[in-house]
């Protein structure tokens, strides 16, 4: 079973930007995975559906290149939208740590004023 789904779809993002230059295969892939303690036997179905949904051969030879390296013939490439996603949650990530250390300030800069008014208080009315 794969460790978190949502972990393991950043990771297989994560694969197909770093290879994105050279494009990876489906057995590239599964290799890599399984260095990072991800299981693709168990849900194969899953991965097939996953990987097919943020790669794509390459499929504009006929546009871009029509001497295309040989060793490019049979790769996978990660869409855009896949990078797109990736750098979405990038961004959110960053958010959300920003977010906490935000509140974390705050917190720790009212305890001054809290413990001045405190202070005035026991002066005022005692």
């Amino acid at each position: 079973m794969f460790k978190k789904n949502d972990n393991f779809y950043i990771a297989l993002v994560q694969f197909g930007v770093d290879t994105f230059e050279n494009g990876t295969t489906l057995d590239e892939t599964k290799d890599y995975l399984s260095k990072k303690g991800y299981s693709h036997q168990s849900s194969s179905h899953f991965f097939n559906e996953i990987f097919h949904k943020l790669f794509a051969p390459h499929l504009h030879e006929a546009v871009f290149n029509q001497n295309l390296p040989e060793k490019l013939k049979n790769k996978f490439f990660i869409k855009p939208e896949a990078y797109f996603n990736l750098i979405q949650y990038k961004a959110n990530r960053s958010t959300r740590n920003a977010f906490y250390v935000a509140s974390i300030s705050l917190i720790i800069s009212a305890f001054p004023f809290v413990f001045n008014f405190y202070l005035y208080l026991k002066k005022v009315f005692c």
